[in-house]
């Protein structure tokens, strides 16, 4: 039972790849609205290479969301399949 349960949180939880561009994401979502309140060249050039980073960072997370969400789905479709085969 420890085994399944075990195995289960795995395949529920979000893969750490996933997990740390997420919070990437964010650390960058924070510090660009702290530059964003700033009027210095230096903060205005510092928002702009951030702001590039962080779509680069958004892009990812979206590629490897989509990517656990289809192998989610699959996982889903093989219990289905396994549930309908010990029923028959």
């Amino acid at each position: 039972d420890e085994a399944c349960a075990m195995i289960r949180t795995e395949i529920d939880s979000m893969p750490s790849e996933l997990d740390g561009v997420s919070r990437k994401v964010m650390q960058l979502e924070i510090e660009e609205a702290a530059l964003k309140k700033e009027k210095d060249p230096a903060s205005a050039v510092r928002l702009k290479a951030l702001q590039d980073e962080l779509e680069e960072a958004r892009d990812e997370q979206g590629l490897l969301r989509e990517r656990y969400e289809s192998e989610k789905k699959g996982i889903g479709e093989v219990r289905a399949l396994r549930e309908r085969i010990a029923t028959t």
